[in-house]
Order: structure tokens, then sequence, then C-alpha cells
């Protein structure tokens, strides 16, 4: 019998056996009680039917028991109800479609039977509750309850592919999913073509997903094949103590490569004369697949598969220049770690087709007393050829594999100029004899310092380019000129005279620079450097005003503004203005004083200029400052003294202006007869009375400086009045 049904049939004995003992139990218990079967876990498997019994204790003031599933809202509302009538047992509000219920009161049972679990029902409960009494307040309740295991069996143990290929060079990922509860163990094994099994789980992890359907294990495989897997199968095995599946095989398709490089065999084999043929064959055996082979080297070519052995020739006619020739036979595979090349070098006998060249060292025109060698070289040849020299001094041969080299060394005198030595080669190819010829050059030096001169002469404005010109006769070889200043460069040198110009743009920091020109020759006592210094002009700054002291000033001082620019060349020159008056005075500093009323609001400013603000029209003027000029207010009283006819109203005006602003009020016998008011202060007499006659007020003003504190002023008037005249009817 399988494991899991023994497992099975066991559980399912010993819930018989607890269901008797505790039935036994009960019948001799007189206690209200309630015990539910089978107890917590109830194993049930999915899609099939499963009866709960609710076990109530038998008394004769029983009333009533009721089911409640977890599944339906919660397990609040009751899903089977039995009740106590004549009969003994009645069953009501049973869903019919979802349940089954039986009844038993005399032995108190009570059963419930779910038509089909699904899912949903796993950990939830199926409770009962029983009511004993009539009824009312004092009646007794027993409950119970069991919690569902719902076993969901293996159906489907899915891998994420159908077929693998692959190679021995990197890792593959397999995924194989199973869906059942109790959660399945999962395996991964290999399956050779004789039928062995080799288990690889190791390599693998799982993941475990857990919903109402059931749990999802989801094993991932990561795993590098091996060349014997070629042709295997491999399969994951799922196994819940429930069931066990297997997945469909997946066919193992891995591609592996030869064990050893390619080898190349020569026929025929050793060195070999122009014109003949030779034939290379490459070869490789094993692998999976078998490798690809090319050649670099082109040629007649034949290639051919024996067994598990790949070849590939090619075959050629020799020419001179395939002496020393690399043919690389490369080999490729599937498995892209497998890149091996091999190679064969060419030994191809042949005569040099050029002529001998020589070599001056060191290159060029040499100085008198110096040891000067001459390296004859011939490239080419198989064997290399022979030189020799027809001057006289220490011979040395340092031949290399491509050419054949002959050195001599003789120490030069001003005797040695225009002398010829020749270098002839022979080779063992009788129809080869071939000469060249190299003549000696003795240097000396200029017999002058160089000269320099501007292009243009004079000064030059700041922002503008300027040439220098330096130039030396004489000397083998000609100067070499260099200058100290950076520019542009250009060597306009003739057969006699070395000539090098330098033009770069001049700004105010070239002014009174030194520009120099230094001449080198080979013969070390020829160090020559003339200088030139550059004039430029350039303009001053745009000025800047700064006041001693700081405004606001006052009437009837005496300050100075600054005007200040930074330097330009030539010398600058300074021009005032106020209000756009032209002041008569060069000079940095203006004095302004003494100060009155009028100079409050008027605008200052100076103009900076030099000889290259007047070339280039620039005009430099300093922002204008407005003067800040304060003074005592100054009133005025309209209409004083003032007449007024007795028993008429008057208005009296005082007015005033000053920096600052000042505040207008009237006073009379020293008390404010007014609100101060900017300015102007109006003061209404209303009625007049002839005992205002001879009457004085006082008009103030007063303002208040930021520096000099509080500016008053003030003015007196006094009033006329003129009385009317009063007849003796009047009086009556």
């Amino acid at each position: 019998m399988h494991a899991s049904a023994i497992t099975r049939n066991k559980m399912c004995f010993y819930v018989s056996i607890v269901f008797a003992t505790q039935l036994m139990i009960y019948w001799r218990a007189d206690a209200q009680t309630a015990t539910m079967y089978p107890p917590t876990p109830a194993y049930v498997d999915i899609k099939k039917q499963s009866t709960f019994m609710c076990n109530a204790s038998v008394q004769n003031n029983w009333r009533s028991t009721s089911f409640y599933d977890e599944t339906n809202s919660g397990g609040v509302p009751s899903v089977g109800l039995f009740y106590k009538d004549s009969t003994g047992c009645q069953i009501s509000a049973v869903s019919s479609t979802k349940y089954n219920a039986s009844c038993d009161s005399s032995k108190g049972e009570f059963n419930l039977t779910i038509l089909s679990v699904d899912g949903s029902y796993h950990n939830r409960f199926i409770r009962c509750t029983t009511q004993y009494g009539v009824g009312s307040p004092s009646d007794v309740f027993a409950s119970a309850k069991t919690v569902i295991f719902v076993r969901v069996p293996i159906t489907d143990v899915l891998i994420s592919n159908t077929s693998i290929t692959s190679d021995v060079t990197r890792d593959i990922t397999i995924e194989c999913i199973v869906k059942s509860r109790p959660a399945a163990s999962i395996s991964w094994i290999i399956i050779n073509s004789e039928g062995a099994i080799q288990n690889v789980s190791l390599t693998s992890s799982s993941t475990v997903t857990n919903d109402v359907s059931g749990i999802t294990v989801s094993s991932l495989l990561t795993y590098r094949f091996k060349a014997s897997d070629n042709g295997a199968f491999l399969c994951c095995s799922a196994d819940n103590t429930i069931t066990s599946r297997n997945s469909s095989r997946v066919n193992l398709n891995i591609y592996y490569p030869p064990l050893n490089d390619p080898v190349i065999q020569q026929i025929p084999n050793g060195p070999i004369n122009t014109s003949e043929a030779v034939v290379l064959t490459c070869s490789v055996s094993g692998g999976f697949p078998l490798a690809v082979l090319t050649w670099n080297c082109s040629g007649n070519a034949t290639k051919n598969t024996s067994g598990n052995t790949v070849y590939y020739s090619i075959g050629f006619m020799l020419v001179s220049q395939d002496n020393g020739k690399s043919c690389t036979c490369s080999a490729t595979h599937t498995v892209t770690a497998y890149r091996p090349q091999v190679h064969i070098m060419l030994n191809v006998y042949f005569p040099p087709t050029e002529f001998p060249v020589i070599k001056q060292i060191p290159d060029g025109p040499v100085l008198t007393g110096s040891l000067v060698s001459l390296m004859c070289t011939l490239n080419g040849g198989n064997p290399l050829a022979t030189l020799t020299w027809n001057c006289t001094g220490t011979i040395s041969t340092n031949s290399s594999q491509t050419a054949a080299i002959s050195s001599i060394e003789l120490p030069v005198t001003k005797l040695n100029h225009g002398m010829v030595c020749t270098c002839s080669a022979f080779h063992n190819t009788d129809s080869y004899m071939k000469t060249v010829h190299h003549t000696l050059n003795i240097i000396f030096p200029p017999n002058e310092k160089p000269k320099v001169r501007q292009f243009i002469s004079g000064p030059i404005d700041s922002g503008t380019s300027v040439k220098l010109i330096c130039s030396v006769t004489g000397g083998n070889p000609l100067g070499t000129l260099s200058w100290d200043c950076a520019g542009i460069n250009s060597n306009n040198s003739t057969a006699n005279t070395a000539v090098l110009e330098v033009e770069f743009t001049v700004d105010k920091n070239y002014n009174g620079r030194n520009c120099s020109c230094s001449a080198t020759h080979p013969i070390a006592t020829f160090r020559p450097k003339t200088s030139h210094e550059l004039v430029v002009y350039f303009p001053p700054s745009k000025p800047i005003l700064f006041m001693t002291p700081e405004m606001p000033w006052f009437n009837g001082n005496t300050t100075e503004v600054q005007c200040s620019s930074t330097e330009g060349y030539p010398e600058s020159t300074f021009e005032w203005k106020k209000d756009d008056i032209i002041l008569n005075v060069n000079e940095s500093e203006l004095t302004l004083g003494p100060l009155t009323k009028h100079d409050n609001m008027k605008t200052i400013a100076c103009t900076v200029s030099n000889e290259y603000t007047k070339r280039q029209s620039i005009v430099l003027t300093s922002d204008g400052i407005l003067l800040n000029v304060e003074y005592f207010p100054e009133i005025t009283i309209y209409k004083s003294p003032v007449h007024i006819m007795e028993g008429n109203n008057a208005t009296i005006v005082c007015s005033a202006r000053g920096n600052p602003v000042p505040q207008v009020q009237w006073f009379q016998l020293d008390q404010n007869i007014t609100e101060p008011q900017i300015n102007q202060s109006v003061l209404y007499l209303l009625n007049v009375d002839r005992i205002l006659d001879g009457m004085l007020y006082t008009c103030k003003a007063m303002s208040s400086s930021s520096r000099f504190g509080t500016l008053t002023s003030e003015n007196t008037t006094k009033t006329i009045v003129y009385c009317k005249y009063i007849s003796k009817f009047d009086m009556e």
C-alpha cells in the first residue's frame, strides 16, 4: 500500500477510536457540553464531500443546536439550525445547494455535510453551539469547533523549458512550479542516455507562496552542464507526502569544445625556394559540434572531415614576399571560450631587390672633431647580402634577421668636408652587386647675432596684434631661432638667412615687456640673444566717485570728491562736470565749497581719457552722483503784518523750504495752535475781535538731519485789527 494511503488509513482509524472514546465519556457526563468531530485539524480533500458532527450532551432541556461556517460571512450567521420538536429533532435553515444535514437528538448527534470543499475552507472553522433551557436568560450554551485542513494533491509539475541548448562555459536557470497542500518538496534529476540518474538539487533554490487554492513552490535550478550531459534528459520531481509526480523530460543539447588546439603540417618541410609550391594542412579533433577552421593565408583550399577530426588545407606558389610570413590557422566553436590560433613561419630563399642605404649618425652636418658613424643597410634577401667599405675607419657588422648592416666609424676634420664614402653589396646570386655613396658635410655657425624689428613701429594699442621679425644670416646649417613671447610663429627662412616671425595680440600687461629672440646652433658657443621692448597703449578703467566725507553735507562746508580710475598708458587726464557744466580742473580730486543750498540736487561726474581712448574714440565717464546739501529751513510769511477788519475772517500762510524737508507749525505764546504740516501751514482766524490787535504769531519750521540733528527756523508776525465805528444810537 502507498505510504500516503497508509497514513490516511491510520488517521481515519485514530479518529474513529477517539470518537468512540469520547462518546463513551459523553454518556457518563451530566454537564452541558459540545464536541466537534473530526477534531482540529480536520483533514479534507479538495472538491470532496466532508461531514462534521457536533456531539452535544443529551438532556431533557436541550433546546437547539446551530452550525456556523467561517467561510460564510466570517462564521457570524448560522448555516444550519436543529431545534427540538415533538418528534425529537427538526432541521431548519440549511442550504441544500451547499450542505446536507442530519440529526439524532436522542444521541446528541448533529451532522452538517459540506457537499464540496473548496480552497477557501483551508484554515477556517466549522463551529456548533448548543442551547439548553426554555429560551430565558438563564439558558446554558455549549460550543465547540474544528479547524479544517484542505489537502490539495499534486496535479501538474510545470517545468519552464521543453528543451535546453547550452554549453559547458555558462550557467543556465530552469524553473519548476508545483501547487499542492501540504507544500511539495522538489528535486532535480539528470538521466543520461544509459539510464544513470544524477540528483543536482544542491544548486537549486525554492520560494513558497501560499493562497486559498494551495501552496505554490517554485524551484530555480542554476546549473552548468558538462560534456557528459549532452543527449541526456532533465526533469524535476515533486512529493508532498500525499502524492508525487514528475515533470515532463527536457532534452539536453550541450555544446563542448575540443580538448586540444589545432596542429599544422607543412609539405614539403623546411626552407623553400621562390616559385616552388607549399601545402599547409590544419587539423583538430573532438568537440560537439565539430570546430570550424579558417586560414589567414590565401591559396587553393580543401576542407574535409574524417570521424571527429576536421581538416583544412591550402596550397600556393611561394614568392619572395612570403619569406617570414606567418600563416595562422584559427579554430572557432559554438563555445566562445574556445578560440585557439596556431602559426607557422615560412622560410623562402631569394636575393635582395633593393639598393643598400647609408645612414649617418649623427644625421646631417657634423662638427669638426666629432666621431661620425656611417651605417650601410640592405633590406631583404635570404640569406643576407655581404657589405664592404672604401673608407678608412673602424668597421663593425650588426646584421638583423631581415637586413644586412655594416657600420664604419671615423673622426672628421675640415679636410673631410665633401669626402665621399662608398658601400658595396654582394649576394651569393651572381647577378646581384650594388653600390651606394655618401658625402660628408661639416657645420659652422653664423658670424653675427640676430636682428629684431617690429613690423609696424611705434606704440601698439591694447587688443591689437603685433608682429616681431627676428633674422640672422649665414652658418651651416642656418641658426635656429626661438621667441620667448607666446604667439603664432612663422618660419620664413631663405637659403642664406634664418627668419622667424611671431605674431600675438597684446594687452596692457605687455607694456614695457621685453620679447627676446634667441639663436642656437650645433656649435655650442653660438647662443646670442636680442631683445625688443614693447610699448602698449591701454585705457584707464571707468572712473568711480568717492566722497570725503560721505553725504549729506551742510551749507557752508567744503568737501572733496575723488575720481578713482585704474591708470592706463599713457598718463590719463581728468575732466569734471557739474550739471553738464565743465569745470576747469585736470585733477583726480575735486574740492567743492563753500557749499550753498543751490548745490543741492546738482549732479557731479568725471571723465577719464588718455591717448588710447582718443585713438579708439572711447569715453569713460563715471556714474553721476546727486549732491545732497542740507541747510536750515527758510520761512516766508505772506502779508506780514496782517491787517484785519474787526468781525472779519483772516488767513495767515507760512511756507518753508529746506533740506531735509521741514515741518511747519504755528505757535502763540509758545503754545502750538496748529498741527505740523509739510512745507506749509495755514492759520485761520475767524470773526476777529479788536482784542487781537497787536497779537504776535510765530511760525516755526523744523527738519531732522541724520548727521546734523534737528534744524529749526522761526518767524513772527502780528495782527492789526481795524475797529468799526459805533454811534450813540448803536449804543442805545
